[in-house]
């Protein structure tokens, strides 16, 4: 499942420092580049430059994209979960909006089902509050608070 989602640059990996193991994985959804730098290599850097501040205020920045993953796919309604994902799909590149169908961003995202993600897409096109072609969002406009 997808957790995160980020833009470059952007460093991934820091806030597990003490899981063992390598627990992280990264999929590149467009053309990028990747360092992978050692742990003890990295906190020397962080030292020698006095970034812990800037470290400090990355890791807020993680833990609250998580919690609010998490809350969201614990607390919300099918809908509600289906809202949030077609409005942060309508946010990522077009390029990559272009490669996904809306259901596989969703699914990837959630344990909801494919046919009640189907089901609410469908719903949501039939009301004209979205435009969609061989599954790909074109266009969304708001969506009602409600189902």
């Amino acid at each position: 499942m997808v957790l995160n989602s980020e833009r470059s640059p952007f460093i991934m990996g820091i806030s597990n420092q003490s899981a063992y193991g390598d627990r992280l994985y990264v999929r590149a959804l467009e053309k990028s580049s990747l360092i992978r730098l050692p742990l003890e290599r990295f906190n020397l850097l962080l030292e020698k430059f006095s970034l812990w501040e800037s470290t400090c205020a990355l890791l807020i920045y993680t833990s609250s994209r998580i919690f609010e993953h998490c809350t969201m796919i614990t607390q919300m309604s099918s809908y509600d979960i289906v809202k949030f994902h077609l409005n942060q799909l309508m946010h990522e590149s077009p390029s990559y909006r272009t490669s996904i169908t809306a259901a596989n961003y969703i699914k990837e995202r959630t344990y909801l089902s494919r046919s009640s993600i189907m089901r609410i897409i469908s719903d949501i096109k039939s009301a004209g509050l979205l435009s969609i072609e061989k599954g790909v969002l074109i266009d969304l406009k708001p969506l009602p608070l409600k189902y």
